[in-house]
């Protein structure tokens, strides 16, 4: 065989292999995750023309929220994120705006010490939460200042761990939460006696999104077109309903006080709106 035939052979060889050079898509650690994001992020990725070339991974790092915003920004560890939007958060962030948890997360109900059901009856007013009552948060959340804009007192925390610790040992009265997330925490420190608060809610606009870097247009457009073909084949669907489908079920918001609060921090510009969010 000639040496040009010996060429080709080994092209094609070559061709046939797989090719193991894969982009890799870090995110942040995920403390109190219930893995619904990450699956997601996932999901869309492999349903983009990213689907054969990329790997997610963890960060090495754990950070708080707002600081794996900032390393982003900055282009350091972090290539895409995700959390409650603000105007403030998608100032030099491109975000990706398809509320991944469909807009519920501005459902919020109160995790509370079980000896303080009785602080927080069907008949109490908005004056009496506003001044006898104090919330956690996290400082640099978006939640913070929606709270305290609408007149609410909030203690800032920079550590989760420690906004469950200060529940606990009654330094603050409640702990406003997404109804998605509230009953993963409930169990998680049911030991110290946390459950969730049964008359109230506060709702507000409130979007989960993605964020990249805005030069990363490769990954953010692979993402959004990702997301929009989940969200029309239904797969989109089918893994919300198996992460998040009892979360409505144990709300009951049909019984629940609803408090309307004002969002100025968000805008709903562009935001896809998801039809029927509270279902049924």
């Amino acid at each position: 065989m000639s040496s040009r035939g010996h060429i080709f052979i080994l092209a094609l060889l070559l061709a046939s292999l797989p090719c193991f050079a894969k982009t890799v898509v870090t995110y942040p650690q995920q403390m109190f995750s219930d893995g619904y994001p990450i699956a997601l992020l996932k999901l869309a990725l492999d349903k983009s023309e990213l689907r054969d070339s990329y790997v997610l991974e963890e960060a090495s790092v754990d950070v708080q929220q707002g600081r794996s915003l900032l390393l982003l920004r900055k282009q350091i560890e972090i290539d895409v994120a995700w959390s409650m939007t603000s105007n403030e958060r998608e100032k030099g962030l491109r975000a990706i705006k398809i509320p991944i948890y469909k807009g519920l997360y501005g459902y919020r109900l109160f995790l509370i010490h079980e000896h303080e059901q009785s602080a927080f009856p069907a008949n109490i007013s908005i004056a009496q939460i506003q001044e006898e009552r104090v919330a956690i948060q996290g400082h640099d959340w978006p939640d913070t200042k929606v709270l305290v804009e609408n007149g609410y007192k909030v203690q800032g925390a920079l550590m989760s761990d420690a906004m469950f610790e200060l529940l606990q040992k009654g330094r603050v009265d409640y702990f406003p939460r997404s109804m998605l997330e509230i009953w993963r925490e409930a169990r998680k420190f049911s030991k110290q006696r946390l459950v969730v608060e049964q008359n109230l809610a506060f709702v507000y606009p409130a979007y989960v999104f993605y964020f990249v870097h805005p030069d990363n247009n490769l990954l953010g457009d692979a993402i959004e077109s990702g997301l929009h073909s989940s969200i029309a084949d239904g797969s989109f669907d089918v893994l919300f309903d198996s992460v998040e489908g009892n979360a409505l079920k144990k709300a009951n918001l049909a019984t629940r006080k609803l408090i309307h609060l004002n969002n100025p921090n968000v805008s709903e510009k562009g935001v896809y709106q998801w039809p029927n969010i509270l279902g049924n």
